[in-house]
């Protein structure tokens, strides 16, 4: 019988899931209109500037273990990598690893990841609730 303990981890591994699943690649979207200006006889006027908007974010959470356990770490044999599909989605894809913890039981850092605030909780017990 599975606890709600264990069903909060699957829910957000889920929930990422789905987050990934569906739309196009990647796009550049337009600012709103500065205001395009000519300098003159042979400018041209000024472009808008463009940002990058993705179609998609994937969140991995690698519990208790470090980025080097993970990306770029071989077999015993030195020959093969261990997380071939990770360490190339962290060579070409965007890393956010400046994320840390606001407590050290997990049930907290998973509220606090998906819902900014971690109500309350400071432990893993099955039996907390929401109000």
């Amino acid at each position: 019988m599975a606890t709600r303990s264990s069903f909060v981890p699957a829910s957000i591994v889920a929930a990422a899931l789905l987050i990934g699943c569906g739309g196009e690649n990647a796009r550049t979207a337009s600012l709103p209109p500065s205001g395009a200006t000519s300098f003159g006889k042979g400018h041209a006027p000024v472009e808008p500037a463009t940002h990058f908007v993705p179609d998609r974010i994937i969140v991995i959470v690698m519990e208790n273990h470090s980025f080097d356990d993970v990306i770029g770490r071989t077999d015993p044999s030195g020959n093969r990598l261990v997380t071939p599909f990770l360490t190339q989605a962290a060579l070409t894809d965007r890393l956010a690893t400046l994320a840390f913890g606001v407590a050290h039981p997990s049930l907290p850092n998973y509220l606090s990841m998906i819902a900014g605030d971690y109500f309350g909780v400071h432990d893993d017990n099955g039996s907390c609730y929401a109000p």
